[in-house]
């Protein structure tokens, strides 16, 4: 609306107002004379006037073959579980966030933001997986190392086991590491 233009003169250029009502204007009484009625309902609707035909609009831009505003299908959360999981692997396979946006493009067809909401939550897990007390890191360690150890000896690779044993030693602090 312009400066100095009335409301009117503004919904005049939009089209006509008609008014729509659910019953008749007139009604009878019982006693079978007529009288005017109010509308109960009214809706007004605005003719608007078409700037461009369908088939133009289609032809300036091309048909989608989706139509959810750019948006992709939402997945649920199993889905979203494993492409979480497939960025801890690739993280912990040592790639970089380069690349891993990428493949998070390429793979799965997400944008930017969303793969890096992906590698948000992957560090996440990666942090409460390391996130264990030192004695319990340390009892896990050496139970490994006993299995490295028995593994070597069964297979008589005895530098091996001499090495995790030495390894052992260091851990629990019987002798000074080098």
């Amino acid at each position: 609306m312009q400066l100095g233009q009335s409301p009117a003169n503004h919904l005049s250029r939009l089209g006509s107002p008609s008014p729509s009502t659910s019953q008749p204007l007139t009604g009878h009484t019982s006693s079978g004379k007529s009288q005017a009625k109010l509308p109960t309902k009214t809706s007004w609707s605005f003719a608007l006037p078409l700037t461009r035909s369908l088939a133009a609009n289609a032809a300036i831009s091309p048909a989608k073959t989706r139509h959810n505003w750019g948006m992709g299908k939402k997945r649920d959360a199993a889905e979203i579980d494993r492409r979480v999981h497939t960025v801890v692997r690739l993280l912990s396979s040592a790639k970089t966030n380069s690349y891993i946006l990428r493949f998070c493009a390429e793979e799965w067809g997400v944008r930017k933001r969303q793969a890096e909401t992906y590698l948000q939550r992957a560090r996440e897990i990666i942090k409460k997986d390391y996130s264990v007390e030192r004695s319990d890191f340390l009892g896990t360690l050496l139970a490994l190392l006993n299995e490295i150890i028995e593994a070597s000896i069964r297979s008589k690779q005895h530098s091996n086991a001499v090495g995790a044993l030495k390894l052992q030693a260091q851990l629990t602090r019987l002798i000074e590491g080098s």
